[in-house]
């Protein structure tokens, strides 16, 4: 057995007991007006790229599963560029509280046409990327400093990140280089 297929067996695993917890509380209907968020902290490289988790940016260490119950029904627009920091937000939202001014995340009832958000590892070399959307364009700029390293990816045409645009592109670039090197630079 290889190690995607014990990491599929772990996610199926998983899968079973998050199963096992909504019946429960669908029995005890605590689920009849709830709201209930399942995520995870990253993403994992199997094989894509590398094997690891915690040290890169690409798609697979950045993607999540993000699983939103609400009931009633409710849309939620925004999932496709959904980040851990906009939870807290949009369940605010959704209970018609007010979201702090200074929580970074934005709720996804209410998406924003243009946005960044920002990332990075924690591993030496530290790694930071900043995701940009404007309407339905998307660009992932990876950024390695100690190695001078850039990577520049459009993601609505390049999912796997193959591509690095960051000499095509150098406006767009410098935006997220600047983008980034604030992001560093806050307190």
């Amino acid at each position: 057995m290889n190690k995607p297929d014990r990491y599929d067996d772990k996610v199926r695993q998983a899968d079973s007991i998050i199963r096992q917890i909504f019946d429960a509380l669908g029995t005890k209907h605590y689920l009849d007006d709830a709201i209930v968020v399942v995520t995870v902290d990253h993403g994992e490289g199997l094989g894509e790229r590398h094997w690891a988790h915690g040290w890169y940016l690409y798609h697979e260490d950045v993607q999540i599963p993000m699983l939103l119950y609400d009931v009633p029904a409710t849309t939620y627009p925004d999932l496709a560029f959904a980040t851990q920091v906009d939870i807290a937000p949009t369940i605010l939202d959704r209970l018609g509280l007010p979201i702090p001014a200074s929580w970074e995340g934005q709720s996804l009832l209410a998406p924003t046409p243009k946005r960044f958000t920002y990332h990075q590892t924690y591993f030496v070399p530290n790694r930071f990327a900043v995701l940009y959307r404007d309407e339905h364009a998307l660009f992932k700029f990876i950024a390695t400093p100690q190695y001078g390293k850039e990577e520049l990816y459009d993601l609505t045409h390049d999912r796997g990140e193959v591509r690095n645009l960051a000499a095509e592109q150098p406006a767009l670039a410098a935006l997220l280089r600047d983008k980034v090197r604030a992001y560093r630079t806050e307190p």
